[in-house]
């Protein structure tokens, strides 16, 4: 089984959307390639990890990448300073968790996480899989992590952990398409360190089909 965690402004969508939430609809606002990687089914889970305060809005967008409805399951905010957003989709056996921060001290919640970048909240959404789905990580299972911003992606892959993970730093600059500028395996617990993947490939792994054309500008 593979888990992507995905940020959200600028990894799935074209342009921010931070506080500009009525100047951008998901029909127009997704990367070319995101639906590509971004898979919700039996062998593959999606889930979000943004610093965005509005899961109902990243919602919308994953509706639309995934042609499908999501209906709330439950809001679990028992967190410091963020909330998971745990959606079923019909016929599908496993839920899609959003993790975004509260909105309340927003400036402050978000300082906070930004000391471990997305750590925490890769940690949660993983946990949540593993104790409420019974999804044994260490068994079979790999995760990664995409992300536009580049010490959220560094704080990631240089956490060692029990299962297989990869992290994906994504070009924010390309706001047409899905690029991935580099990426690397972190270290395994209990096990040598793998060799980092090779960098400045569009995607990696089971999608090498995904070409990206040459943009002028």
């Amino acid at each position: 089984m593979k888990i992507r965690i995905f940020d959200f402004d600028w990894t799935i969508t074209c342009q921010h959307t931070f506080n500009r939430t009525h100047l951008h609809a998901p029909e127009t606002n997704i990367k070319a390639g995101v639906t590509k990687l971004f898979i919700h089914d039996e062998t593959h889970i999606a889930a979000i990890a943004s610093y965005h305060n509005d899961p109902d809005y990243i919602k919308r967008y994953i509706e639309v990448i995934l042609n499908t409805p999501l209906t709330l399951r439950e809001r679990i905010d028992t967190y410091a300073d963020n909330v998971l957003s745990v959606y079923n989709i019909q016929s599908m056996p496993m839920p899609l968790i959003i993790s975004t921060v509260k909105g309340d001290e927003f400036n402050a919640r978000v300082a906070r996480l930004k000391v471990t970048g997305k750590n925490a909240q890769i940690g949660q959404v993983l946990q949540y899989l593993e104790t409420v789905e019974k999804i044994p990580l260490a068994e079979a299972v790999e995760v990664e992590f995409y992300d536009d911003d580049e010490k959220n992606y560094r704080e990631a892959c240089e956490m060692t952990r029990h299962f297989s993970f990869t992290a994906f730093y994504i070009d924010r600059q390309n706001q047409a398409e899905l690029v991935i500028k580099e990426s690397k395996r972190a270290g395994l617990l209990c096990a040598p360190q793998l060799e980092p993947a090779v960098e400045d490939e569009v995607i990696a792994g089971d999608i090498d089909e995904i070409k990206s054309p040459s943009l002028s500008g």
